[in-house]
């Protein structure tokens, strides 16, 4: 496998509904690393989950925790996650919900903002306008 799911480490944020979604796809992958029902799957998914308990009841301390993480998640990464991996980045990256996309819709009123008025406060209330610029909810 490559580096996109192979890695075992999230690249994505945990900000908006759509980062979340990406992420959730990357631990579905990481499951995908060994064959349903066998008792190997089973092992490695019991393993697993007590590598990412023991990560999150020392949030922010152990390295050796993350490490170990990273390492049981590298281990399952197969072709099959790699592509659904893939898949979610494209959709996350190249979404309509982006906020550069909404400013490049946008930037008509932003630009008459800045020319017409001059002001800072014009070009604020523009962009408030604008999806992730202090405008409408990420989410949304």
């Amino acid at each position: 496998p490559g580096e996109v799911g192979g890695a075992g480490r999230h690249a994505a944020g945990e900000r908006t509904a759509a980062q979340r979604c990406a992420r959730a796809v990357e631990e579905r992958a990481w499951s995908l690393g060994c064959p349903a029902g066998s008792a190997d799957a089973r092992e490695a998914a019991a393993e697993l989950c007590e590598t990412e308990l023991t990560r999150s009841l020392r949030r922010g301390g152990s390295a050796a925790a993350e490490a170990a993480l990273v390492a049981a998640r590298a281990a399952r990464a197969n072709a099959a996650g790699e592509v659904a991996v893939r898949i979610a980045y494209e959709r996350l990256l190249n979404a309509k919900h982006h906020p550069l996309w909404d400013l490049w819709r946008k930037r008509d009123s932003v630009v008459a903002a800045l020319l017409d008025h001059g002001t800072f406060e014009s070009v604020r209330e523009a962009l408030r306008q604008v999806r992730g610029y202090g405008g409408l909810d990420a989410d949304a």
